[in-house]
């Protein structure tokens, strides 16, 4: 690990706090945290960043070219200027920007980055709450000591900076899964089912959440799990229900809402399709210590219907 001892700007308009440890290596570390009131027409680059920068714009406007192409950004928005891209930005010759940044390393640093919702063809987000995130880093900026309990602190409020981003981003539907590979896309398509089997869920509705066509989601669900989406989706419901049936007193319309059955009797029947027995019979047998749910697995039959 290498360490470097930097001094603390604090001047009219641009303010700027450093931090004192690079190890790249860690999880997570701050690099500096800042704000600036830009002049009219003031730019920065081109140039490449040694660290992920993410900006906050408070007041006016600008523009931010990267990846080959240029983005009018304006108040309540961050843009990400990703470690080793080119970049150049410019305040608005007439209405020029203020913004707050955080520029962090580390380990995980590119997956947060991804996860608040960044991508190469988005490196511009809206921000409903900005003043939030401001806040947070006004505060990081009061721990400017060189030493570890200010580090620590630092830390602290980064890892809470990126998780009010992050929720953010949710909030907004912007949220965007780590699809940078085929196989990215399935485990995304498996966790969402996972979380969200109870709801209405569309297989179609998933894919466009993705931005992916249905027909390539089912291709690559199938290759990834030998089920269908929709395969996967009643397996999870059904399997659910089991795991209710077996160890709660609900009844059995209210297992099957839980499950993400709008109907009992419908739920019934696909039970019986795929276990052949229906609920009232497996509960009646595990009371019995007749069946496990050992057993149910081994008595699973998926329908290959996509």
């Amino acid at each position: 690990m290498s360490r470097k001892i930097r001094e603390i700007v604090v001047s009219d308009g641009y303010r700027h706090v450093l931090n004192d440890e690079i190890n790249p290596d860690i999880p997570l570390a701050l690099d500096f945290c800042g704000t600036e009131e830009c002049e009219p027409g003031h730019s920065f680059g081109p140039v490449e960043r040694e660290a992920n920068i993410i900006h906050i714009v408070t007041e006016g406007s600008g523009i931010l070219r990267c990846f080959g192409r240029e983005w009018k950004i304006g108040a309540g928005s961050m843009f990400v200027i990703p470690v080793g891209q080119m970049i150049y930005y410019k305040a608005d010759n007439n209405d020029p920007w203020t913004y707050y940044w955080v520029g962090f390393h580390g380990s995980s640093a590119e997956e947060n980055i991804r996860r608040i919702g960044f991508r190469r063809d988005r490196p511009v987000l809206t921000v409903t709450e900005p003043d939030k995130i401001v806040g947070l880093i006004e505060k990081m900026m009061r721990y400017r000591e060189l030493n570890h309990i200010d580090y620590m602190m630092r830390t602290g409020i980064l890892y809470q900076i990126l998780s009010l981003m992050m929720s953010d981003a949710r909030f907004q539907g912007e949220y965007i899964v780590d699809c940078e590979s085929v196989s990215s896309y399935a485990e995304y398509a498996i966790r969402y089912i996972r979380m969200h089997f109870r709801e209405n869920l569309r297989i179609t509705e998933l894919a466009e959440k993705i931005g992916i066509s249905r027909g390539y989601l089912v291709q690559i669900f199938q290759e990834a799990t030998s089920m269908s989406p929709k395969e996967y989706l009643m397996h999870t419901r059904l399997w659910y229900s089991v795991h209710n049936l077996a160890h709660t007193n609900d009844s059995i319309n209210e297992v099957a809402l839980q499950a993400g059955y709008s109907d009992a009797l419908a739920y019934s029947k696909t039970f019986k399709a795929h276990f052949g027995m229906t609920p009232s019979q497996f509960r009646t047998m595990y009371q019995k210590k007749e069946i496990s749910e050992e057993d149910m697995l081994n008595a699973y039959q998926p329908s290959r219907k996509k």
